[in-house]
């Protein structure tokens, strides 16, 4: 990648550019002038600037920058300012800009950490109100359908495509939602007695986790899912990665199976922190497991690659 040059990329009508300032304000000035020859029209209330991490300015940058930005279309509500981008503010402001920095890819959410967790509970007051809903509903036998087949698989998206330990306090509050819904299943729907049997319900919680052949009601465990869902979203992504970032990993062809030779883990090292906690997690609670003996990630994405091939 040449950062000097600028980075896209895109998915059907979603474009997210990456450029040094005056390319970026060139790009958003061709495609507002070309975009419409191809059908393409910047939708511009819904677009999001984030200023780079790594520039300083002054105050008159910054109020220069703005207003170039703005007189764009962009709402200055859109403009992210990354509370690095000017020395000695104050603390609120710098607080403030540190929890708003950052956007939406996808789905999902790329920013900083305080960013990415408000988010993340922004999206669990709305599956709340799901549950609550869930709750409300007088058939129990559709209710448990509807948590086992739709509403357990609602955090399965961010859980493969965000850092897991900036999912922790998202999952422990979809637990608590979980256990008001199974709590109701015995007749149960105030909370203040589920916390008063807390961990009479935290074993139920475990139990109804098992397959219904072994007395469990087959909801699942939602930690091991925590554990394994990004570290299995990235192996199997690692190679498509590869061919966009081939100096963070390398494959090869070996016996006619396409597979990682290597990943260089200080390219990305938050990135490779992240996996190798997931991996240090099961390791602990696994013994003698698939992981076992394997230290580093192009091993374990390869392992996980064998069990992808087979169960897909």
């Amino acid at each position: 990648m040449n950062i000097y040059k600028g980075n896209i990329a895109g998915f059907i009508d979603d474009f997210y550019w990456a450029a040094p300032f005056p390319k970026m304000i060139e790009i958003i000035q061709f495609v507002q002038r070309n975009g419409k020859k191809y059908g393409y029209t910047l939708n511009m209330d819904k677009c999001t600037y984030l200023m780079a991490s790594s520039n300083t300015f002054t105050e008159n940058e910054l109020a220069r920058r703005l207003d170039v930005i703005t007189q764009l279309g962009i709402p200055i509500s859109n403009v992210k300012v990354h509370p690095n981008n000017q020395q000695n503010i104050p603390l609120e402001l710098y607080n403030s800009r540190l929890e708003q920095w950052g956007f939406k890819v996808l789905g999902a959410y790329v920013g900083t950490t305080e960013f990415i967790k408000n988010s993340l509970n922004t999206k669990m007051d709305n599956i709340n109100e799901v549950a609550d809903i869930l709750l409300k509903y007088p058939n129990s036998q559709a209710r448990y359908n509807i948590h086992r087949y739709c509403f357990n698989q609602k955090i399965n998206y961010w859980l493969r495509t965000q850092f897991p330990q900036d999912c922790e306090n998202f999952l422990e509050s979809f637990k608590k939602t979980q256990m008001t819904l199974i709590a109701s299943y015995h007749g149960i729907y105030d909370k203040q007695t589920i916390n008063h049997q807390l961990p009479a319900f935290t074993d139920l919680y475990r139990r109804v986790s098992f397959p219904i052949a072994n007395g469990g009601l087959a909801l699942r465990c939602i930690d091991s899912v925590f554990l394994t869902a990004f570290l299995c979203s990235m192996a199997a992504s690692a190679i498509h990665l590869s061919n966009h970032f081939p100096l963070w990993i390398q494959t090869s062809t070996v016996d006619n199976v396409h597979q990682i030779t290597t990943i260089n883990e200080t390219i990305s090292r938050t990135t490779s922190d992240q996996l190798m906690f997931s991996v240090q997690e099961i390791q602990s609670k696994v013994t003698n497991g698939p992981f076992d003996s394997l230290d580093s990630l192009a091993l374990i994405f390869n392992k996980l690659l064998i069990y992808i091939y087979i169960y897909t």
